[in-house]
């Protein structure tokens, strides 16, 4: 009976992993469980690239590199410079190399309207002034034109101040051709 119960024992120790040899136990380990390692994660998209700039961003990119400025009726570059004999103009080289820029801007942005507002001295009767004023704002425009410019696309205007010294300022619309509310209403 005994060779009875020790085989049931070693029977039931050999079912639960105790083996028992001579009176002995041991433990029989089971093999180390290996886990499989988590996929890597999916590589992170690169970031989205910004938004191409818009064209009134070009735009202003452009007048600031002409040295025009924002103000309040739109962008405006000033010409000090200007000679005026009859009906032509000239500038020193500064503003011509600027005004061909202008023209260049107008042959690269279809919707671009300038407005030419020529501002007179101080000498002469404020009729004169006003006069003359118009001639030179003319002359400017003829200028833009003579070397390129969309004659449709540019008004000139004598201005009702008189400024000192005498300049011509060129006013810029936006990329889309809209003036804003001031100088629209010239």
């Amino acid at each position: 009976m005994c060779h009875t119960i020790r085989l049931s024992a070693l029977w039931v120790c050999a079912a639960i992993g105790i083996i028992t040899l001579s009176g002995c136990q041991r433990h029989v380990e089971a093999p180390p469980m290996t886990v499989a390692a988590a996929p890597p994660a999916p590589p992170t998209p690169p970031p989205e690239p910004p938004p191409p700039p818009s064209a009134d961003d070009v735009l202003h990119t452009e007048l600031s590199q002409l040295q025009a400025l924002p103000g309040s009726e739109g962008w405006t570059l000033s010409l000090y410079s200007g000679k005026f004999t009859g009906l032509k103009a000239s500038f020193d080289s500064g503003d011509a190399a600027r005004l061909a820029k202008v023209i260049e801007l107008m042959k690269n942005s279809p919707n671009l309207r300038l407005q030419i507002e020529a501002y007179p001295g101080n000498r002469g009767s404020k009729s004169r002034r006003k006069e003359l004023a118009q001639i030179h704002a003319n002359s400017v425009l003829r200028d833009l034109v003579d070397h390129g410019a969309d004659e449709a696309r540019i008004q000139a205007f004598a201005a009702a101040s008189a400024a000192n010294p005498e300049k011509v300022q060129i006013l810029f619309s936006d990329a889309e051709g809209e003036f804003r509310q001031a100088a629209a209403s010239r």
